[in-house]
């Protein structure tokens, strides 16, 4: 294996195991692991999270490419990126509706609802452009640790440019389309829960 294979192995594999839907999951348990809350609510909004901005994203997907609408889970033709998009902000508002409903804490809502915002914005800079999705799916969660954490969340900062590293070596996006991602990400996700926590 030379050392070009062996860097594509292992950014593929960094794409496949921080691709958008499963940095939200992650985020999302993490965010409700330090809730101090009944077991039964805990479970209950992690359930919400999980199935609305994970699972059905990701089986939204998933029927595209086993029909043959799009490519591949990372669709890589931006022209077929927009339904996909705005079906998963719909499936994350359902499920900051059902936060809501459900009365989860105004953490774990307010990352929802980022999420909805995030993915409208990355629908509309879709029709000019091919940001990076990967981006702004890792760094996202980083503004969200951000807000927990303070200025230590930066100890992360290195999973969300070894994401950003592997967009580019699998050639899926340059360095534009990566820092325009990455940059989206963390500010929507910043002002949206700020201005939540705010109101």
């Amino acid at each position: 294996m030379t050392l070009f294979s062996a860097q594509r192995a292992v950014a593929r594999t960094i794409s496949a195991l921080f691709s958008p839907p499963l940095a939200a999951g992650g985020m999302s348990i993490l965010l409700i692991s330090r809730i101090p809350a009944p077991l039964v609510h805990r479970v209950g909004w992690l359930c919400i999270c999980l199935v609305f901005a994970t699972c059905v994203p990701v089986l939204y997907v998933g029927f595209l490419v086993a029909s043959g609408k799009v490519d591949g889970y990372y669709i890589a033709v931006r022209s077929r990126r927009l339904i996909p998009l705005l079906a998963s902000s719909a499936s994350c508002l359902a499920g900051f509706i059902l936060l809501r409903v459900a009365d989860a804490p105004p953490a774990l809502s307010a990352f929802l609802l980022s999420y909805v915002v995030l993915g409208l914005l990355a629908a509309a800079a879709n029709t000019r452009w091919k940001i990076s999705l990967h981006g702004a799916g890792v760094f996202g969660p980083l503004a969200m640790l951000h807000h927990l954490i303070g200025p230590s969340a930066l100890f992360w900062l290195p999973v969300p440019l070894a994401v950003s590293w592997a967009r580019m070596v699998l050639g899926a996006h340059s360095l534009p389309e990566v820092v325009a991602g990455c940059g989206i990400g963390f500010l929507v996700v910043w002002v949206v829960v700020a201005l939540y926590a705010a109101a």
